[in-house]
C-alpha cells in the first residue's frame, strides 16, 4: 500500500514538473516574439531630425518631404533631397555642416538632431567648366619660318669600343687551378673523403683490437683448462 502511494507521488511530481516546463517555454517563447516588436517600436522612436534648409533658394516640386529626413539614429543617411534653385543668378554649389565645413561626402551618420543650409554662390564667381586662355600664346619663332641661326651639326668624336677578347688576343688565358670555387670543391672533397678514411681506420682498429682481445681471453683459458687437466690427471694417477 505505501509502495503504491509512493508511486502516485512520483507521477504527480514528474506531471507537475512536465506543466511547469511547458508554462516556462513558452513564456520564453512569447518574451522573445514580444522583443521583435518592442524593438521594432523602439527603433519607431528613436529617431533623430536632419534638416536641409536652402533658403533663399527653393527645392524643386519632386521634393514633398521639405528637406527634412527622420533616420534611426547612427543610421548612415544617403537620402538627400535634390538640389535646390533660385532665380537671382545663384547656383548651389553643396550643404554646410553647422561647425562651418563644407560637407564633401555623399552620406550623414545620424546621431543627433543636424541642421544643413544650401552654400549659393554667384555664377560670376563660379568656375567655368571649359576656360579659355588669355592672353593667346603665340609660338616663337613662327611656323613656316626658319629659326636663326641655324644649328650645324659638330662631327662626333669617335671613342673605341673596347673588345671583349683583348687580353685573350694577348695570349692570356685564366688558369682554371685559380679559380676559387673549384678550389672550395676540392678542399671540401679532400676533407670528406679524409673523414671517411678516418672512420673506416678507426672502425677497424677497434675491429682487431676486440678480436685480439677476445684471442687473448680464449688463450688464457684454454690454457688455465689444460693445467687443471694435468693436475687431475697426477691426482688420479697417485
Amino acid at each position: 500500500m505505501q509502495s503504491t502511494r509512493i508511486r502516485y507521488k512520483w507521477k504527480l511530481l514528474i506531471a507537475l514538473a512536465f506543466i511547469f516546463v511547458a508554462s516556462g517555454v513558452g513564456s520564453i517563447v512569447a518574451i522573445a516574439s514580444d522583443y521583435d516588436d518592442y524593438y521594432n517600436i523602439g527603433r519607431a522612436f528613436d529617431r533623430v531630425i536632419v534638416s536641409f534648409d536652402p533658403t533663399p533658394g527653393t527645392f524643386p516640386a519632386t521634393e514633398v518631404a521639405d528637406g527634412l529626413r527622420f533616420p534611426n539614429r547612427g543610421e548612415t543617411l544617403t537620402d538627400f533631397p535634390p538640389n535646390p534653385t533660385r532665380d537671382d543668378g545663384y547656383v548651389f554649389s553643396g550643404w554646410r555642416l553647422p561647425n562651418g565645413n563644407v560637407l564633401t561626402a555623399t552620406y550623414i551618420i545620424a546621431n543627433d538632431l543636424l541642421g544643413l543650409t544650401a552654400i549659393w554662390e554667384a555664377e560670376s564667381e563660379a568656375p567655368d567648366a571649359t576656360p579659355s586662355p588669355s592672353p593667346s600664346p603665340s609660338p616663337s619663332p613662327a611656323p613656316g619660318e626658319s629659326p636663326s641661326p641655324s644649328p650645324s651639326p659638330s662631327p662626333a668624336t669617335p671613342s673605341p669600343t673596347p673588345n671583349p677578347d683583348d687580353k685573350a688576343q694577348d695570349g692570356y688565358r685564366p688558369n682554371p687551378g685559380t679559380n676559387p670555387i673549384a678550389i672550395s670543391f676540392l678542399i671540401f672533397g679532400a676533407v670528406i673523403g679524409l673523414g671517411i678514411a678516418a672512420y673506416y681506420i678507426v672502425k677497424l682498429t677497434a675491429q682487431h683490437a676486440t678480436a685480439k682481445g677476445q684471442y687473448r681471453t680464449d688463450a688464457t683459458r684454454y690454457k688455465r683448462e689444460s693445467r687443471l687437466t694435468e693436475f687431475l690427471e697426477e691426482d688420479d694417477l697417485k
